[in-house]
């Protein structure tokens, strides 16, 4: 209960409390649908995101023509394979170093999209599994991303190098994705 007064006056008010649904910090993924494609960004400097959503953190920025490989896709986001270039991080204490390369210690060691807990989850690495170490920042490891990762893309940024089946340009050719043609016989 608490007590208000104004003056002479006196409320004694019984205190309530509710519960609010929990925050989300990041979309909940749901099922991805597997797709497979061959892509090209169409954007200038286009987000690469840990997720598919604006809330996500910025993995790299891809420039114009560079090409994707698609993976799966959910709502109006795209999975792509990370590039070479992009740098992820796992926990320095499970990793078993030798100079630049380095084993996976322990089953399930979570592949982060920055050097620390807070950053999201990317997948899984396994005992045994090999990684190439680029620096460490504290106790992380910053690695080369493993070949099956991916990041996400806005859907809005990435066309198709791989023309519909049978599609034809009007002039009896097929497009391909290279930008050449071939004729159709």
């Amino acid at each position: 209960m608490k007590l208000f007064s104004w003056g002479k006056v006196a409320l004694l008010l019984p205190t309530l409390f509710f519960i609010a649904p929990p925050l989300a910090c990041a979309a909940e993924p749901s099922d991805p649908t597997p797709v497979r494609f061959a892509g090209l960004i169409t954007g200038d400097r286009v987000n690469l995101r840990a997720g598919p959503s604006l809330s996500y953190e910025i993995l790299h920025h891809l420039p114009k023509g560079t090409r994707v490989q698609v993976v799966s896709k959910e709502g109006g986001w795209l999975a792509v394979l990370l590039p070479e270039e992009v740098s992820v991080y796992v926990s320095r204490g499970f990793l078993q170093v030798e100079g630049p390369k380095a084993t996976v210690k322990t089953r399930r060691v979570h592949v982060r999209a920055g050097a620390g807990t807070a950053f999201t989850s990317l997948g899984f690495l396994n005992t045994g599994d090999a990684v190439v170490v680029r620096r460490f920042v504290n106790d992380w490891a910053e690695i080369q991303p493993p070949p099956s990762f991916a990041g996400w893309v806005s859907d809005q940024y990435v066309v198709s190098l791989e023309p519909e089946p049978g599609a034809s340009d009007g002039n009896d050719r097929t497009v391909q994705a290279a930008g050449t043609e071939s004729r159709k016989e």
